[in-house]
């Protein structure tokens, strides 16, 4: 068995209604996922699959909320951890979510650049607008983006383009193997 990057241990989450209901939504998920595999998730619409993914970086915002389980992301647990904790130190360094909808996730009013920008100021402050613009520019040719995208607004930019941006913003702050 090789290293476990991702371990889930009866994860339970819910969705609470406007009328104080519960539903549940991830009701103890168990799975271990190994450096180098894959995890597929299928499922029919509105079976719980956009919520576990959220569920697993942490993003417990109202309505959807946490009762229990261990979520442990490559040895550390983040389940209990302070949302600004995961956020800072876990979201977009170890684990990244790349939303469905793509052509919903950029700002129309905003350049590409301007969106890298803002995502990692808010891991790294202090990070030269140079030193962003070089990563972002080796992201974005990895994806098969041309440098003249990070100019550009989401507007001008086709389907597949905008999907392959969200990509390499989602996971411009990986770690690098």
């Amino acid at each position: 068995m090789g290293k476990v990057m991702l371990e889930v241990n009866n994860l339970k989450t819910k969705y609470v209604t406007r009328f104080h209901e519960d539903v549940y939504a991830v009701d103890g998920v168990s799975l271990k996922i190994e450096e180098g595999k894959s995890l597929g998730v299928a499922g029919e619409s509105g079976c719980g699959k956009s919520t576990l993914a959220l569920s697993l970086m942490g993003y417990y915002f109202a309505p959807l909320h946490y009762i229990s389980g261990d979520i442990i992301v490559d040895g550390r647990k983040i389940s209990g951890m302070k949302p600004d904790d995961v956020r800072k130190n876990i979201l977009g360094n170890e684990i990244a979510y790349i939303p469905q909808a793509a052509m919903n996730a950029l700002n129309p009013t905003q350049k590409i650049i301007r969106f890298v920008e803002d995502v990692i100021h808010a891991h790294d402050p202090k990070m030269p607008k140079k030193d962003i613009y070089d990563l972002a520019k080796e992201r974005f040719q990895i994806l098969g983006l041309p440098e003249e995208v990070l100019q550009k607004h989401a507007v001008e930019l086709s389907g597949g383009m905008k999907q392959r941006t969200v990509i390499a913003i989602s996971t411009i702050l990986l770690r690098r193997y």
